[in-house]
């Protein structure tokens, strides 16, 4: 059946999918939910069984289900399937369908799981830094509310539009400010986040939330703005 199929992936089960195969399952076959073979062996990191699923002509855009292999991966920081996908031709901007699930591209997903090391490698391989998918905000946003240097780093150094908002109007400044994350408010500043006007607003604060003493002195003397690159990890 299909489901054992499905599942036998998804545990990594090598030989069991080889025998499924074998016997004329089809690599793209479907369990009663709609999940694929390639979509749970990617979530639960299994790149064996990825590699023999795509050579037996699983696709690595295949998303009926709404979720791409590739933002499943991404998500659980299952780094040796997600390269393996990718290197099979896996597009780094697939976005899934927001109707069925979360939405988001495999980015915007790694960066709210917190994924970092799954987030660098899409990023390696020329995911666009600012794109934003529903229903998930841009990268940026996410990663400096997170309060993640080293991958706000990396999205500045690849083009990130420090400009991005929130749902609610919010920048990647005023989340890394209310947050407390005196690094990564640095490295936006660096890069000019936050008129003049918009730093007041921040060194005003809300009712009974004070700012850090490093965060109050940046916002009042914003480094000169310079090119930021990414941090070696």
């Amino acid at each position: 059946e299909a489901h054992a199929f499905v599942a036998a992936a998804a545990e990594g089960d090598l030989g069991l999918v080889g025998l499924f195969l074998g016997a004329g399952m089809p690599a793209s076959a479907r369990d009663r939910w709609g999940s694929s073979a390639l979509l749970e062996a990617a979530r639960a990191n299994r790149p064996e069984v990825v590699s023999r699923l795509l050579a037996r002509g699983a696709r690595p855009g295949e998303a009926q289900g709404g979720e791409p292999p590739l933002v499943a991966a991404a998500e659980a920081g299952s780094l040796e399937a997600l390269v393996a996908l990718l290197a099979a031709g896996a597009d780094p901007d697939q976005a899934a369908d927001p109707a069925r699930g979360p939405g988001g591209t495999p980015l915007q997903r790694a960066c709210a799981a917190e994924a970092w090391e799954a987030a660098r490698l899409l990023l390696e391989a020329h995911a666009s830094p600012s794109a934003a998918a529903p229903a998930l905000a841009a990268p940026l946003l996410i990663a400096s509310e997170s309060g993640h240097a080293p991958t706000v780093a990396l999205l500045l150094g690849k083009g990130a539009a420090v400009t991005a908002r929130g749902p609610g109007g919010e920048t990647p400044l005023a989340l890394s400010v209310r947050n407390g994350h005196v690094e990564v408010v640095r490295l936006l500043l660096v890069v000019g986040a936050g008129a003049k006007g918009e730093r007041s607003a921040l060194l005003a604060g809300r009712p009974g939330q004070a700012l850090k003493p490093e965060i109050r002195r940046l916002l009042k003397s914003p480094p000169k703005p310079a090119a930021v690159q990414p941090k070696p990890r």
